[in-house]
């Protein structure tokens, strides 16, 4: 039995100002839908079931097709008289004109792969979408918007076609890319996160809404307007849907898509033609910052008395776990504090030159701290490591390589079959001056997704101990099953503190050395957080420590002796309190679901505050979790604009965001999706 679930971030957007343009208006209605939630891959397709498409009432020709056609060599505007006949009947050319105006007959199928269907209405945004992107790039060669796109030879095709018959062929590839992932990542079980659901079910009434605003009878008009007669808003809700599912797909794998240090190595060094002009090293640390109260001598002096007896604390102690309570406790740094004042990826010449200077010593290694006086104040430094520029890119291009390798074998797993003769498409009715608002519409419907921080855990995941008897700790012999409790419980907390699916398997590896015949030791949960990537204020004895936490929206890790949960000792995870102050918990014990607990709805309410008290005896208290770093540039949400400026000379970019845009960059790239900035 395993309650495994991973799910993403729910990170508030922000309604932007509405553009002059209509269009552009119509893609802030992200900033309508806000913030999103999950529980499984259970879309249906929005225009329902259809039946396969009749085989056709005529009968046609065979047809023998040279498949090495020579290119054809025409100008930009080569205006034909009349559509060409029709060719070859198992490619695009099956038709010389599949213009149909207004009747396009819009749920009649006209493609499938595995068991999906894609239908006239459908396709028909995937039409528009190709022709729109191109006029809003103003890619040459150019065609002419007074004449049907079927009447014009496309000169950048390698075979004879019509600018009509290169975008609907865009459009079937599109679809099926994006089909093609989104059926392998339902049937990988890896659904969509929590967060792309609630903005995907929001869709429909975001888009009624700025219909209504924009003059536009309902959002069905909105969408035929746009995108052509026969297709709704639920037809660009699929569209959304379908990338977004394989975006998640993306980066599912690119979350497991871990290299080791040697095979990023070997890669480095494969490929040091591409790096050599990568030069330099990102470095992170820790930083604690302590402001005098005013221009004062004597305020000067206490703030650097303050910093040097930080600093002793840590002298006395290395250990960057005590460094990030301190920074909780003591920095004024509202940019970092939050984040236990941590940088990561800085490169050289971000940060002020006392930082940066200290920082960037090549005789700098981990652990290493001090105390740096600056215009500002006092500045007390951890430094917590250094990479290779060169070898980060690299890593992040192997990883790239490895995951774009999803699409072909998606689309090889479902192979696409068209129905040519069903096709219909609308007249193009568009302006070179609406090209991009049009363009831009699916683009940003798609890339404004809270991708920026990605809260996949949504709420705490639960492990369950007994679905890992293969997985030794607690000595030699023994497993998870019987000595894993804190373990486990450690596992939970750090793939919803952090949003990265660390597993119970490696949580016992990394922390083996904690484990004993007894169980797991009471440091771990002192010394681990701040390895994994989150924070901890230490332990109390008090209950009513811990009690307040939680009313405070804190995290408690509770250690019980013999009483309701265990007869011996047990670790459980309480993340919250519910509306009627009942405590929310994680329970990595499988035997007091089934047992102890069967015949009530303590673990979906919450179980009374009494029980916890009598066995209580060791809590320790867990910072809420950070899913925006407020010194980004690109999640940040606070007004530290002035403290920045007075720290950072450029633009900082997390850690959480380079990875979120890194990987949008690459499933573009990998599905040929141009991209507007």
């Amino acid at each position: 039995m395993s309650y495994n679930h991973s799910h993403t971030y729910d990170e508030a957007q922000k309604a932007k100002p509405k553009d002059a343009s209509v269009l552009r208006m119509i893609l802030r209605i992200i900033g309508i839908v806000g913030t999103l939630a999950c529980f499984g891959f259970l879309f249906v397709f929005v225009l329902g079931e259809h039946e396969l498409p009749p085989a056709p009432v005529t009968t046609e020709p065979t047809v023998s097709v040279n498949t090495t056609e020579p290119v054809i060599d025409v100008p930009a505007y080569d205006i034909l008289s009349a559509p060409p006949a029709d060719s070859n009947h198992t490619d695009i050319t099956h038709k010389g004109s599949y213009t149909a105006g207004n009747a396009l007959l819009a749920n009649d199928v006209v493609a499938t792969a595995g068991d999906a269907v894609l239908t006239n209405a459908q396709l028909q945004v995937y039409y528009m979408q190709e022709i729109y992107t191109y006029l809003s790039e103003n890619s040459e060669p150019a065609f002419s918007l007074e004449h049907g796109l079927d009447v014009q030879m496309c000169s950048i095709s390698e075979s004879a076609m019509t600018w009509q018959q290169y975008f609907l062929q865009r459009a079937l590839t599109t679809w099926h890319m994006y089909q093609a992932l989104s059926l392998d990542c339902n049937a990988n079980d890896l659904g969509l996160n929590d967060s792309y659901y609630h903005y995907l079910n929001g869709l429909p009434e975001a888009l009624t809404q700025t219909a209504e605003s924009l003059g536009y009878a309902s959002a069905d008009a909105m969408a035929a307007d746009l995108m052509g007669g026969g297709t709704t808003a639920d037809n660009l809700v699929e569209y959304v849907r379908l990338y977004e599912t394989g975006h998640s797909y993306f980066d599912r794998a690119y979350q497991t898509s871990v290299p080791t240090a040697d095979e990023v190595k070997a890669y480095y060094l494969e490929n040091t033609g591409f790096y050599k002009d990568i030069s330099g090293d990102y470095v992170d640390f820790r930083h604690l910052l302590l402001i005098p109260e005013d221009d004062s001598e004597q305020a000067w002096k206490a703030c650097l008395t303050k910093a040097q007896n930080l600093n002793y604390q840590l002298q006395k102690k290395d250990n960057e776990a005590l460094f990030t309570r301190l920074v909780l406790a003591h920095s004024d740094d509202l940019a970092s504090k939050n984040n236990g004042g941590l940088y990561t990826n800085v490169p050289e010449g971000m940060f002020i030159d006392e930082i940066n200077d200290w920082c960037f010593d090549q005789k700098r290694s981990s652990g290493n701290t001090a105390i740096i006086k600056s215009s500002i104040g006092y500045h007390v430094l951890y430094f917590s490591g250094r990479r290779s520029i060169g070898e980060s890119k690299a890593e992040m291009d192997l990883i790239a390589e490895n995951v774009a390798r999803l699409v072909p074998q998606a689309m090889e797993n479902y192979p696409l079959k068209v129905y040519y003769y069903m096709i219909h498409v609308d007249n193009v009715q568009v302006s070179a001056a609406s090209a991009f608002d049009n363009a831009s519409i699916l683009i940003r419907l798609c890339q404004d997704f809270p991708d920026s921080t990605y809260e996949r855990y949504t709420s705490m995941p639960l492990y369950i101990q007994q679905d890992y008897g293969h997985v030794p700790y607690g000595g030699t012999t023994n497993t998870v099953v019987t000595h894993g409790c804190g373990i486990s419980a450690l596992a939970m907390l750090a793939s919803y503190m952090t949003d990265r699916e660390v597993s119970v398997e490696e949580c016992a590896k990394q922390f083996f050395s904690y484990s004993s015949k007894k169980g797991t030791s009471w440091s771990l949960f002192d010394d681990a957080p701040v390895k994994l990537g989150f924070y901890s204020t230490g332990r109390t004895n008090s209950w009513d420590e811990a009690y307040e936490a939680l009313k405070n929206g804190k995290i408690v890790v509770s250690l019980q002796h013999e009483g309701f949960f265990t007869s011996g000792g047990h670790y459980l995870v309480l993340y919250s309190l519910s509306e009627d102050d009942k405590v929310m918990m994680r329970d990595s014990n499988l035997f007091n679901y089934t047992k102890k607990f069967a015949d009530t709805d303590y673990y979906e309410t919450g179980f009374p505050v009494e029980m916890f008290i009598p066995a209580n005896s060791i809590c320790w208290i867990i910072e809420p979790k950070v899913t925006q770093i407020p010194a980004c540039v690109r999640c940040g949400t606070e007004d530290v604009d002035a403290l920045l400026s007075s720290l950072i000379s450029g633009e900082y970019t997390c850690q959480k965001c380079i990875t979120a845009m890194h990987l949008r960059r690459v499933y573009d790239s990998a599905c040929d999706i141009d991209t507007l900035n």
